[in-house]
């Protein structure tokens, strides 16, 4: 096995077939993994230890959207520590 220790990985079509597999084998090589996609996966993302953020990564609106809900989130945690 292979490590991603302290890495971050970000994946899209994560709710189902390559983009799960790619996800959870990431997830068990230690990294943190983001999913984003258009389905709802918090509870996938939970039981990975990641996040879920939802886009339509055909939207480039919906990516910069979620992007800069993500930045927010993490400065208010660097901020908060």
């Amino acid at each position: 096995m292979f490590s991603l220790a302290g890495l971050n990985a970000l994946i899209t079509g994560g709710t189902a077939g390559i983009g799960l597999a790619t996800e959870r084998r990431f997830s068990a090589a230690g990294a943190k993994v983001a999913i984003v996609g258009r389905r709802e996966a918090t509870d996938l993302a939970k039981e990975l230890r990641g996040e879920f953020i939802r886009a339509d990564v055909a939207d480039e609106a919906q990516l910069r959207a979620s992007a800069s809900r993500k930045q927010r989130r993490a400065l208010a945690s660097s901020t908060s520590s």
